[in-house]
């Protein structure tokens, strides 16, 4: 990997985790386009690669959140348990879909994502 290819991957994870701190797991969609489109990477290995750093950056923003004194909602052990399952089924699903479709998916969800901020 050059020194310009690793610039670029740290300027992608500082711009994720940035967001990710302050909205809480909002890099995560950041980071896909990021890895395509700026670090050329393909679409599902920015995929992968996304799961992998927001695991990294979703602990850090969680340590520094409830050393702030933030508690979680009732009910979260229930969320983390479906959480497992439907990662569970997304990363076999995964291994069967096209990377096309999986971007058309990625970017549905995105758009849905953006107008439900924007306007809901």
């Amino acid at each position: 990997m050059t020194v310009k290819q690793k610039l670029r991957f740290c300027a992608a994870g500082a711009l994720a985790g940035g967001l990710n701190g302050l909205l809480g797991a909002g890099g995560g969609p950041l980071l896909v386009p990021l890895f395509v489109f700026f670090c050329g990477l393909e679409e599902k290995k920015a995929l992968a690669t996304s799961l992998a750093v927001m695991l990294v950056l979703c602990a850090v923003s969680a340590v520094t959140r409830f050393a702030g004194g933030e508690r979680l909602p009732e009910g979260t052990l229930w969320w983390l348990v479906g959480g497992l399952v439907g990662g569970a089924a997304g990363g076999i699903l995964i291994k069967r879909i096209s990377a096309s479709l999986l971007m058309k998916v990625f970017g549905g969800i995105m758009v849905i994502s953006g107008i439900r901020t924007v306007f809901f």
